[in-house]
């Protein structure tokens, strides 16, 4: 029995550690909702740094045209609000998404913006590295 388990342990290991589980995750120590620059030639911002509940925003994500975006999404930090997902289109130069946040019973809420994407040209491995880059704001109203 002893065996049957050691083996399923490092074949469960081996299985983990393919070159698709390579995952590069970049922060920074940025000021809330203000323009934030990574490590890579990365950075995000918001278009206006005064967010207001339920009022649309546009969040503004500099890269190069040939990075894929994976996942993109808002989540509240000091109280639960769901999972937002954003949705970036490539436009003058810029990846850009545009959405709104709800209002709660926080005045000032916390958020953490979560962006997963593919840049195509780096690699690890002769494989596309995967990035996750995170920005934190705050609404006010």
């Amino acid at each position: 029995m002893l065996k049957y388990s050691t083996t399923l342990l490092v074949l469960g290991l081996l299985l983990a550690c393919n070159s698709e589980s390579i995952k590069e995750s970049k922060n920074t120590e940025c000021a809330k909702n203000k323009h934030c620059n990574y490590s890579g030639g990365y950075s995000i911002a918001l278009e206006n740094e005064n967010i207001t509940p339920e009022t649309q925003f546009h969040i503004v994500f500099s890269a190069p045209k040939n990075i894929k975006i994976q996942q993109a999404k808002l989540e509240g930090i000091n109280m639960y609000m769901g999972s937002i997902p954003l949705f970036f289109e490539y436009k003058e130069g810029a990846w850009r998404a545009t959405t709104m946040v709800g209002a709660c019973a926080e005045p000032i809420m916390q958020w953490r913006l979560t962006l997963d994407f593919l840049d195509q040209t780096k690699s690890v491995n002769n494989d596309k590295a995967q990035n996750t880059l995170l920005y934190y704001f705050t609404s006010k109203y």
